[in-house]
C-alpha cells in the first residue's frame, strides 16, 4: 500500500510538473528506488527528497522580480446572483505574480487595490421563492391610525401595524410581479395564544403569477384572514417557515420575517431550514429592536442565515423598506490578505503612541528621521517606535477592511485602497458584496504576489 502510493505520488507531480514549470522544475534523475520515486529520491531521509524547486530558484524571485512558478489569474468572470442578476469585478491592481520591494527595516511594500465593481440586472431569471412571515400578536393592533395604510384585513382596527404589515407584503408582492425574479410565494402568521399554537401556515408554496382574488389559495386572499391576538414565540415562527419553504424547488430561498417587538414566549431558534433559506428580518415600530437580551433576537435569526436585520422605527416608512428590500444592489467592497492562513489587512500604528523624547510615529518615520535610531526608543508602557508604527516594521494587524470607494454611482464603483504587507509569499483578495431578491451573492477574485525584503536588510528571498 505504502508503494503504491508513492508511486500515485510521484506520478502525480511528474504530471503537475511538466504541465506547469516546463523546464524550470528540477529533473527527475534520483537514483533510489525509480520505478516507485519516479527519479525524485537519491536515498532515505528527507533531505534526500528531491524538490520541485530547488532552494536557488526561489531566490531568483527577488533577484530577476520574476515570480517563479506562479500563473496570472486575471480573467474577469462575472458572478450570476438572484433574479438574473450579475455582480461584475474587475481587478487592475495588483497584477497577478506580481514582485514587490519591502522599504527598509522589515517594513513592508505597499500595494494598491484598485479596480470597478458594478451590479446589473443583465436578464430577469423566475428562480427564487420567499415566504413572508407576519407577526401577528396583540401588540400589532394596539395603536390604530398610523399613517401606514386602511384597515386592510376588515377588522374595524384601522391603519394599526398588522395592516401595515399586510399592505407592505402586498406592496412588495406587486412589485415582485411586475419584475418576474420569484417564482412561488408563501405566507406564516405568528402568535402563541392559550391553545398553544404559536405559529399558523396561511398560505403553502403558490405561483406568484396567480392574480389575487381569483382563487381562493393566493396571497392576497390568505394575507387578508390573518387575526390579531397572542404573544410573541420567534422559534415557532422560524419553524413553521421552514416547513413552508423546504417544499421550494427553486434555486434561491428567502424568508422575510416581520416582528413589533421582542420574543416574549419560548426557546432560542435551533435549527434552521435545511434548503439554507436565507432570512431577512425587519425589526417594526417604537417598542421592536433588532437586538434582544433574550435566547433569540432578529440579528441572531438573519445573521445565522446570512441574512440581515433592518430597524424600522417608524411604521410608515415599512411599505418603502419592503419594496426595496429585493432590489439589485452593492452592499460592500472589501480587501484581504492572506499568510499562512491569517487574515491581515496591513497595519495600523498604535493610537497615541510617543516615545521618551515625545514623537509619535509621524515623526519617527519621517524622511528626517530613521526607524535605526527613533526607532529603538520606548515611549509608552514601554513600547519602542519599531514595535509601535507602522513604518518601522511595527504597528497593529487590520483585519479585512473596507476598500476606499473613490466612486459611487449606486450599482457602479471604482475603488482605490493602499495597504502595506509585510515581506514574503501572499494571496491578496477583493471581494465584492452584492443581492438581488434579497438574496446575497459574492465575487471574489485572488491574486498571487511577492514582497521581497529590502536588499539592504540582507534577507534572501
Amino acid at each position: 500500500m505504502c508503494k503504491a502510493f508513492f508511486m500515485y505520488w510521484m506520478q502525480s507531480r511528474y504530471d503537475y510538473q511538466s504541465s506547469h514549470l516546463g523546464k524550470v522544475g528540477t529533473e527527475n534523475d534520483g537514483t533510489y528506488y525509480p520505478d516507485v520515486f519516479n527519479g525524485y529520491c537519491n536515498d532515505v531521509g528527507q533531505e534526500n527528497y528531491i524538490h520541485m524547486l530547488d532552494a536557488e530558484a526561489k531566490l531568483e524571485v527577488c533577484e530577476t522580480l520574476d515570480y517563479i512558478g506562479c500563473e496570472p489569474h486575471d480573467t474577469i468572470q462575472p458572478t450570476t446572483i438572484a433574479g438574473g442578476a450579475e455582480l461584475e469585478l474587475k481587478v487592475l491592481y495588483p497584477p497577478s505574480c506580481s514582485v514587490f520591494i519591502a522599504e527598509p527595516g522589515g517594513a513592508g511594500a505597499d500595494v494598491k487595490f484598485s479596480g470597478t465593481a458594478e451590479a446589473k440586472l443583465s436578464s430577469v431569471s423566475q428562480d427564487t421563492s420567499i415566504v413572508f412571515v407576519v407577526d401577528r400578536s396583540g401588540s400589532t393592533c394596539d395603536a390604530t391610525s398610523l399613517g401606514c395604510s386602511s384597515d386592510v384585513i376588515f377588522d374595524s382596527s384601522y391603519d394599526d401595524i398588522l395592516d401595515c404589515e399586510i399592505a407592505a407584503v402586498l406592496d412588495m408582492v406587486n412589485k415582485l410581479q411586475t419584475e418576474g425574479t420569484v417564482e412561488q410565494v408563501g405566507l406564516v402568521s405568528f402568535a402563541s395564544n392559550i391553545n398553544g399554537d404559536v405559529a399558523s401556515v396561511d398560505l403553502e408554496l403558490s405561483d406568484i403569477s396567480t392574480p389575487f382574488r381569483e382563487t381562493f389559495n393566493d396571497i392576497g386572499e390568505s394575507i387578508r384572514s390573518v387575526p390579531c391576538g397572542g404573544s410573541t414565540n420567534y422559534a415557532g415562527a422560524v419553524a413553521a417557515a421552514c416547513s413552508v419553504i423546504e417544499q421550494s424547488t427553486s434555486t434561491h430561498n428567502l424568508v422575510v420575517f416581520l416582528s413589533d417587538g421582542l420574543q416574549t414566549q419560548g426557546d432560542g431558534v435551533q435549527t434552521y431550514c435545511s434548503n439554507h433559506a436565507v432570512f431577512h428580518t425587519i425589526a417594526v415600530g417604537p417598542n421592536s429592536a433588532c437586538t434582544s437580551p433574550h435566547d433569540t433576537s432578529l440579528e441572531k435569526i438573519a445573521i445565522d442565515t446570512g441574512g440581515e436585520c433592518t430597524r424600522v422605527f417608524s411604521v410608515p416608512d415599512l411599505r418603502e423598506v419592503m419594496k426595496s428590500l429585493t432590489d439589485v444592489s452593492i452592499d460592500g467592497i472589501t480587501g484581504g490578505v492572506s499568510t499562512l492562513g491569517n487574515l491581515d489587512f496591513g497595519c495600523t500604528d498604535l493610537p497615541d503612541w510617543r516615545n521618551e523624547v515625545n514623537m509619535g510615529c509621524a515623526e519617527v518615520t519621517s524622511p528626517e528621521y530613521t526607524c535605526d535610531f527613533f526607532g529603538m526608543l520606548e515611549g509608552v508602557s514601554g513600547i519602542t517606535g519599531n514595535e509601535a508604527c507602522c513604518g518601522c516594521g511595527g504597528g497593529e494587524s487590520l483585519p479585512v477592511g473596507q476598500l476606499n470607494q473613490t466612486k459611487d454611482e449606486g450599482l457602479y464603483r471604482e475603488f482605490n485602497h493602499t495597504i502595506r504587507i509585510p515581506p514574503g509569499e501572499h494571496d491578496v483578495c477583493t471581494t465584492l458584496d452584492g443581492s438581488a431578491v434579497g438574496k446575497p451573492g459574492v465575487n471574489k477574485q485572488c491574486r498571487k504576489i511577492y514582497v521581497c525584503p529590502h536588499p539592504h536588510d540582507g534577507i534572501p528571498g
